[in-house]
């Protein structure tokens, strides 16, 4: 089972040979890639480098490495807002369910998120196209995904599909709208979606309304 913890100079040289692998794959596609980069040894340095200053999480599998996730804040300019940047050589996933390692690394550096570090970006090797797959589903480049179903009854049993009433909603039912609200526009504006949204209305006269 997979899990994401804190990355630590320990996890340094096995994350610099996830890179090196990643590497050389790219380089049988793009032989003009300079060789120097398979050297582990440069990895393990910018590594050590990038991961004293900057956030940065490991999965572990069994007590081995399958993945880190490290970025670089950014100050962004009058055009860009204040973000993170994960170079190529700062985020690798192994194994069977590389997309979901990724997710699970993604849902856990919400320092990406503080002081308003809202503009994420990753580079990827260009021909690593399961990598590609793997953050566009995660909203890197895609917005929404609109799913279509019958307007028939739900079914099964348990409360997801029987027990409860849907009416329109009145003055009195106030109190219990504004907090489920207000959580859920705060689960957008968390990790791993990180989408900007306008406070949540406290007021109850504009729930009355």
């Amino acid at each position: 089972m997979v899990r994401v913890t804190e990355f630590k100079e320990k996890h340094i040289e096995a994350a610099a040979a996830l890179f090196v692998a990643a590497y050389g794959d790219e380089r049988r596609h793009v032989d003009l890639l300079p060789a120097r980069h398979e050297d582990p040894s440069a990895i393990v340095t910018r590594l050590a480098r990038l991961t004293a200053k900057a956030p940065a999480v490991a999965a572990e599998d069994g007590g081995r490495l399958v993945g880190f996730l490290a970025a670089i804040p950014a100050e962004g300019s009058k055009v860009i807002r204040r973000g993170v940047f994960s170079p190529e050589f700062a985020h690798a996933a192994v194994g069977p369910d590389r997309a979901g390692v990724y997710r699970a690394m993604y849902e856990r550096p919400a320092a990406w998120a503080a002081d308003d570090r809202l503009v994420h970006a990753l580079a990827i090797l260009a021909h690593d196209d399961e990598a590609v797959r793997a953050w566009f589903w995660t909203g890197f480049g895609l917005q929404c995904v609109d799913a279509v179903r019958p307007l028939t009854p739900v079914a099964g049993d348990g409360p997801a599909a029987t027990g409860f009433e849907v009416r329109e909603a009145r003055p009195e039912d106030i109190p219990a709208l504004m907090p489920l609200s207000r959580e859920h526009e705060l689960y957008y504006q968390g990790s791993p979606i990180f989408f900007p949204k306008a406070e949540p209305e406290d007021d109850e006269a504009f729930w009355a309304a």
